[in-house]
């Protein structure tokens, strides 16, 4: 994947997903990994979109945590992967672009990009 369209919050966002990944020693990267990257960027920001939408910030980062213990781990594995969800994602968040008139995807298009799913970090 190139960045050359992210911001640099976002592309640090994905950068904490792989981390969080590795040093769960679970292979695949998903969307909940995505999240927890998002939260973990900018919480004031993801905070006030959550308020927006009606849910607690408290909440979430529990049911983040939560989900994160429920990936398989891999032992010996060094490199983490996007999953399809993941990237099914990040490529809503690219497609919300041009309806935006954005010219890079930010964290907020990258959380809408998971919002958009159907997997266990859009529920």
């Amino acid at each position: 994947m190139t960045y050359d369209n992210f911001t640099v919050n976002a592309q640090e966002a994905i950068l904490k997903a792989q981390q969080t990944a590795g040093n769960l020693e679970q292979q695949g990267v998903d969307t909940v990994h995505l999240l927890k990257g998002l939260l973990d960027t900018d919480e004031q920001l993801m905070a006030f979109i959550i308020q927006k939408v009606g849910a607690s910030l408290p909440s979430i980062k529990q049911e983040v945590q939560d989900a994160l213990t429920q990936y398989p781990k891999v032992q010996g594995a060094d490199r983490q992967y996007l999953t399809n969800d993941a990237n099914t994602a990040i490529a809503s968040a690219k497609k919300l672009l041009a309806g935006f008139g954005d010219e890079f995807i930010s964290l907020e298009l990258l959380f809408l990009g998971i919002a958009m799913g159907n997997d266990r970090a859009s529920s």
